[in-house]
This record gives structure tokens, C-alpha cells and sequence, in this order.
């Protein structure tokens, strides 16, 4: 899933976040286009993995900070131990492969640059976690490797993932240094916020209910 970014005024921000919000009143939640072929028999963890058949719960940024292969006590040989990929056992590392991801304009291509957003910081490593670009960053990358793996959506979480698409690109988000300065401007700081709020909702399971 990659998305052509355009910009936009804050009043055009404003208008897409407006337009999420109202859709966000009782959606229904529907299972996202299944990208596995392959059901597990059984999970090393049971409810843990997600399951290739698309639908169930989205998981929390801290699930894909222990599923892939480069963070510290990552499970990537527990997913390899059960037949990886081809058996349902998804990790970070593979959906940076297939499909790929984009934040706004910046690719992330590799398990340590994923990681470092998940973990809200910038692609040298530094902490910013009190910087609201990280924040809308870390929730997200989690969105959207939710959506990638089918977990259930609606369309208030579809369109936070757009609206965050778009405001990272209006920051000219690259992965690298602070934010705070070009949040300042507008409705920037307050249309972040709420962005991440909502993000953060669907990816506890919580927004499409």
C-alpha cells in the first residue's frame, strides 16, 4: 500500500480530519483485503500471531517492536521456527518487502528504521518522544502494517491513515530532526494530536467498535 502524497493547507488538514471524525460515529468495521494465502495450524503463542485469513484485532506498535528481526528479544526465530511468512508467521521484515511502506514521502525499507519509529526515534537513533511528528509517525507505521496483515477496518481508521499521510508530507517529514517548530504553524499541532489519538485507538481496537 503507497500512497501519492499532495500538499495541503492546515484548512485542508483540518477539512480531511473533520471528515474522519464524522465517519467515525458508530462505523462498521469490515475485514481489509487478506494479503496471506496460507491459514496456521497452530500459533506458537496462542492469539499472539495474527493469522493469514485476514480480520481480527490490530495490534499495538509494542506487538511489531517484538515481531521482526533486528530489536532487542525480537520473536523473528519463533516466526521462522513455525514457517515464517508462507505459514501465516508475519513480521515486520516481511511487509517492508511486500508491499513495501511509505511515511508520506519517506520509505522505510529497513527493520532498524521501522523499529526506530516504533519506537519514536528519528532515523540516527536520537529519542522524540515529545515531539508529536514522532508520535503520528509510530501510530501510523502501526496502522498501516495492521491494514497490510487484514486486521478489521472502517473507514474512520482508513481515512486517519490518509490525513496522516498527508500531514507528515506537510512537515516535509523525513525521519530526521525536530518538528515542533513546523507543528507551531496552524493547526498543525492540534490536528496531530488529534490524528494520533485517533490511530492509537485503532490500532488498541477500539476505533472501528
Amino acid at each position: 500500500m503507497r500512497f501519492k502524497i499532495v500538499n495541503l493547507t492546515s484548512a485542508g488538514l483540518v477539512l480531511i480530519l473533520l471528515l474522519a471524525l464524522l465517519s467515525g460515529c458508530a462505523p462498521a468495521a469490515t475485514a481489509a483485503p487478506t494479503l496471506m494465502h496460507a491459514t496456521p495450524t497452530h500459533l506458537a503463542t496462542p492469539g499472539d500471531l495474527f493469522q493469514s485469513d485476514g480480520g481480527g484485532e490490530p495490534r499495538s506498535p509494542g506487538y511489531w517492536l517484538l515481531w521482526n528481526s533486528c530489536a532487542v528479544d525480537n520473536r523473528s526465530a519463533v516466526a521462522t521456527a513455525n514457517g515464517g511468512r508462507t505459514a501465516g508467521y508475519v513480521i515486520l521484515d516481511d511487509l517492508l518487502i511486500d508491499p513495501g511502506l511509505t511515511l508520506a514521502d519517506l520509505p522505510v525499507e529497513t527493520c532498524q528504521q521501522g523499529v526506530d519509529l516504533l519506537s519514536r526515534r528519528d532515523l540516527d537513533g536520537q529519542e522524540r518522544s515529545s515531539d508529536a511528528a514522532y508520535q503520528l509517525a509510530q501510530s501510523l507505521l502501526a496502522a498501516q502494517l495492521n491494514l497490510f496483515v487484514g486486521s478489521e477496518t472502517c473507514p474512520a481508521a482508513e481515512q486517519a491513515v490518509l490525513a496522516g499521510h498527508l500531514l507528515l508530507s506537510a512537515l516535509n517529514f523525513n525521519g530526521k530532526g525536530d518538528y515542533r517548530g513546523a507543528l507551531s504553524d496552524g493547526n498543525r499541532q492540534e490536528t496531530a494530536d488529534i490524528l494520533v489519538g485517533q490511530l492509537e485507538a485503532y490500532n488498541n481496537g477500539s476505533l472501528c467498535r
